[in-house]
């Protein structure tokens, strides 16, 4: 069976081609080198950016996605690899992002591309 990897407000994200986990980290101004050679820094804190693509949506699901997404703060639920489980209902916000029609008929949608990036660290 296959894991759900992804939930935006509680909404199973379909369809998923690419998922992929940034541990993006943010460094205090105190880092760097010493004349020794020696680094010392302040780690303050891992920001997972969450990097999705996603397969071609039909209109409902792309009715979903835009009434979930197109807001300043969005609660994501997503899988980790190192916790081994789900991280639940935290703050992310969306990267801008197109979307493509592929049919007008059946109102279907290209596959498309979007990055999700905390608002605190985790």
């Amino acid at each position: 069976m296959e894991r759900q990897m992804l939930y935006i407000d509680g909404w199973k994200v379909p369809k998923l081609i690419k998922y992929e986990v940034a541990y993006n980290k943010l460094w205090a101004d105190d880092s760097g080198r010493d004349m020794a050679g020696n680094n010392k820094a302040t780690l303050i804190g891992i920001f997972p950016k969450i990097q999705v693509q996603v397969g071609s949506f039909d209109e409902g699901e792309m009715y979903n996605f835009l009434k979930k997404v197109n807001k300043a703060e969005l609660k994501v639920s997503w899988y980790d690899q190192e916790l081994r489980g789900m991280r639940e209902n935290l703050s992310y916000y969306i990267n801008d992002f197109s979307i493509s029609l592929k049919n007008a008929n059946s109102l279907k949608y290209d596959s498309f591309s979007f990055n999700l990036i905390p608002n605190r660290k985790r």
